[in-house]
């Protein structure tokens, strides 16, 4: 099989294998027949069978798939070298309470980080997802700015508020606002993470879940202490009355 798919192919391609000729003569017309190499290369491969067609395209599809993840790496080298010399800044909201309670506090912090290689000039942050209605501000401010902000670093923000309502809520992002370098005209807008939708309890609700009960144990102290105290008092006085009456009889 394989010697005919041999032949097959030398026939295609027009080399001659007889023996007949000099070698001279075979040299020269292999040498003719091999001038068109691109229509050769065509008919050798529509010459092999489905599976060894379909391994060579894999093996031409990798090729290409390898040489265009090796022009993206490039091209992502390239624009972040060239976005090195600006300022980019992540920005971080999260809440601090474990249980978010109606009327109890409710403590917010928020984190910016430079990770560019430029500082981070005129930055604003302010977060309008408190309504006025909904929560009150107990200590802190909803819109804080900073000069500047290097690079490698970070700044912080805390606001205090107390919510107002129970129900859910959907804590959304805090916008940030600021100028990659210090040439910059134009800022840039950035948002913070979410914490997401979260429910806030209501003052009952948490105190029968989580409060110590002092007023409940209390007065379940008092409801019992007269199934304790009766049976005492009935034994106290059997006890003297035999006391007594063994004492007499000595």
């Amino acid at each position: 099989m394989a010697k005919t798919r041999l032949d097959e192919v030398t026939s295609r391609l027009g080399v001659t294998t007889s023996g007949s000729r000099n070698q001279s003569e075979v040299m020269r017309e292999n040498c003719a027949s091999l001038s068109n190499t691109s229509s050769l290369t065509l008919s050798f491969f529509s010459s092999l069978n489905p599976a060894r067609r379909s391994q060579w395209c894999f093996v031409a599809e990798m090729k290409s798939l390898f040489l265009c993840v090796l022009l993206g790496a490039f091209v992502s080298c390239a624009f972040s070298a060239e976005g090195d010399s600006s300022a980019r800044l992540l920005i971080s909201k999260n809440i601090l309470n474990q249980y978010v309670v109606e009327g109890k506090e409710l403590t917010v912090h928020y984190s910016i980080y430079n990770v560019g290689s430029s500082p981070a000039t005129s930055v604003s942050l302010s977060d309008n997802s408190f309504p006025a209605d909904e929560f009150k501000v107990l200590h802190g401010l909803l819109s804080v700015k900073w000069k500047a902000i290097a690079p490698g670093t970070n700044v912080s923000h805390t606001i205090i508020l107390e919510p107002l309502k129970s129900g859910m809520f959907n804590f959304t992002a805090a916008q940030v606002s600021y100028k990659a370098s210090e040439d910059a005209t134009d800022p840039q807008f950035a948002l913070s993470t979410t914490p997401g939708e979260g429910g806030i309890m209501g003052q009952q609700e948490y105190d029968r879940k989580h409060s110590p009960h002092l007023v409940d144990w209390g007065l379940f102290s008092l409801m019992s202490l007269p199934t304790i105290l009766i049976p005492f008092l009935v034994w106290f006085r059997s006890h003297s009355k035999y006391e007594n009456f063994k004492a007499k009889r000595h």
